[in-house]
């Protein structure tokens, strides 16, 4: 399928029928007007092209397995396979994957701060019964001297940090910039320093 002869098809044959088909315009010179701008693409520009770069390699399961991070059977499970089942080879993993793995090894505590946990315990079981299984690692805390509506929603490491800037589209800022990374610890540094044990991993979801 050729992708720019699509879209000449649905975007500008198809779709531009479509809205010109209820644009009625009696003015001659304001439908010169239109009509030019919509022969321009006004309505429907140039389509965007962009390559996203690889990511960088991080080794194979098997080198992990050998290293000690991951359990042998993983040998097993994550491999790619013939269709009758036999074991061709170990998967290839990306570096941003095998930094994951490492730093559930490196057994590093979770903090999770909330101005309350009551609709996580009402709607969401499944995070109830992951706070149960993780409870050894993961310290819950609760801060109930910011109203939720204006709590921040921050995830935060030491070497990558995201914000959620607007709730309701769900969008935000993340990056490793140093600056952004300081400037979010101490905010939630402080959050910490006013909350208390909250969300217990014995909490029982219904």
């Amino acid at each position: 399928m050729d992708v720019f002869q699509l879209r000449q098809r649905v975007v500008l044959d198809d779709y531009a029928r479509y809205v010109q088909s209820f644009v009625t315009i009696r003015d001659a010179d304001i439908r010169r007007r239109v009509e030019a701008e919509l022969h321009a693409g006004r309505l429907w520009p140039e389509a965007l092209v962009q390559l996203n770069p690889a990511f960088a390699s991080g080794g194979s399961v098997d080198s992990l397995v050998e290293e000690g991070l991951l359990h042998p059977a993983a040998r097993a499970i994550f491999a790619r396979k013939a269709e009758d089942g036999r074991r061709l080879a170990s998967l290839q993993l990306f570096r941003h994957q095998v930094e994951a793995i490492r730093t559930a090894r490196s057994g590093r505590s979770f903090t999770v701060v909330a101005a309350q946990y009551d609709g996580i315990v009402r709607q969401h079981p499944r995070f109830v019964n992951w706070r149960r299984t993780w409870g050894h690692i993961v310290d819950s805390r609760i801060c109930r001297q910011i109203d939720a509506a204006n709590f921040p929603s921050v995830l935060w490491s030491p070497g990558w940090a995201l914000q959620r800037l607007d709730p309701v589209r769900c969008s935000g800022i993340a990056g490793a910039e140093p600056e952004r990374i300081v400037e979010l610890r101490e905010m939630l540094q402080e959050l910490l320093q006013v909350s208390s044990p909250g969300f217990p991993a014995t909490t029982l979801g219904l």
